[in-house]
């Protein structure tokens, strides 16, 4: 327990460091590491085969409580979506492109790890963006792509395995995993971040994003809002706030269904400054694409252009507009 207070402490006043969150993992005590070492060893010897069924909780045994049936059950169902939802994350990337190959798997242990640390929340789609976008920055790129399992146990044995071209002490191949996995549970708490809030029934944080995004728009691109919302009422669509047709993706994710060096640069913000980061680029994105939007003459053509990755690609601009954006503060209390 005070493991994970000092998570939540540390990760509220830092941005994204590998070193800070080596220490994090140092300091939570010999107990807790044995904890996570095991759950990390009983994922890995689980050997994810990625069926095409969803697998079956072994529950037939007639000892097992009630509450050790449904947990097991809950498990069963949390890794048949997980194992599902690692094939449609960032299948462009080279980490993940092979299906079930190492990088897929990596996914599913860190998914399967964060399920596993919070039952109360367990797996919702959406993590896999922010768990991918994770180990794409701590995870070695030679011991995805390099040599076989047997070349990758003996640069371990030598302390030859790197994670941001910085060695790793023996007996910690997955240690990029680990990392990945304690940013997003720093992530989940960190009064900064809240992203917990984001994933429990309801999903309230996404609610409130939602609901703030939508004033940014009215208040800073008025006459770009007053287009889409004439759109929406011309073809009686009624939905509140109307950015939720487009925009709940971004928020869900961080981003991280946009394109890739758009995330990267959101990413780094982020974890420095919070949610203001995500309002901030969701508005530049709208003023950047503003003149094609105004030429959309209905609902639907609105959508294929804000639902097109395309509107991400010219990273630069975007981010130009990002600094240059005075939020209301009244509408980030």
């Amino acid at each position: 327990e005070s493991g994970e207070d000092e998570t939540n402490k540390e990760g509220s006043d830092d941005h994204l460091s590998l070193d800070h969150y080596v220490k994090i993992y140092n300091d939570l005590g010999h107990d807790v590491q044995i904890e996570l070492e095991q759950k990390m060893e009983e994922l890995a010897q689980a050997r994810f085969t990625f069926p095409a069924s969803p697998p079956v909780a072994q529950t037939s045994n007639s000892s097992a409580s009630p509450l050790t049936a449904s947990r097991a059950q809950q498990r069963s169902e949390s890794l048949a979506v997980i194992v599902r939802d690692v094939h449609r994350t960032y299948p462009e990337h080279f980490l993940f492109q092979e299906r079930g190959g190492r990088g897929q798997r990596m996914l599913a242990r860190v998914l399967a790890v964060v399920s596993e640390y919070d039952p109360e929340l367990s797996y919702c789609q959406g993590m896999n963006f922010i768990a991918g976008m994770l180990l794409t920055v701590f995870v070695d790129a030679d011991a995805i792509t390099g040599a076989d399992a047997v070349e990758l146990q003996e640069r371990e044995q030598n302390g030859d395995v790197k994670v941001d071209n910085k060695p790793v002490a023996p007996g910690t191949l997955r240690f990029g995993e680990q990392c990945a996995f304690w940013v997003m549970t720093t992530l989940m708490e960190s009064p900064r971040h809240r992203m917990r809030r984001c994933f429990i029934p309801g999903l309230p944080q996404i609610e409130l994003c939602l609901v703030q995004f939508q004033l940014m728009l009215e208040y800073l691109v008025p006459d770009l809002n007053d287009h889409m919302e004439a759109l929406c009422a011309d073809s009686n669509f009624v939905m509140r706030p109307t950015c939720r047709l487009y925009s709940l993706s971004w928020f869900l994710t961080l981003f991280g269904n946009a394109h890739v060096p758009l995330s990267l640069r959101v990413w780094g913000n982020f974890f420095e400054h919070g949610w203001e980061t995500l309002y901030r680029t969701g508005v530049a994105i709208m003023q950047h694409n503003a003149e094609a939007i105004l030429k959309c003459e209905s609902v639907e053509a609105m959508l294929q252009l804000l639902l097109d990755k395309s509107i991400f690609e010219d990273v630069d601009t975007i981010m130009v507009l990002f600094s240059e954006l005075e939020l209301p503060q009244a509408l980030l209390a």
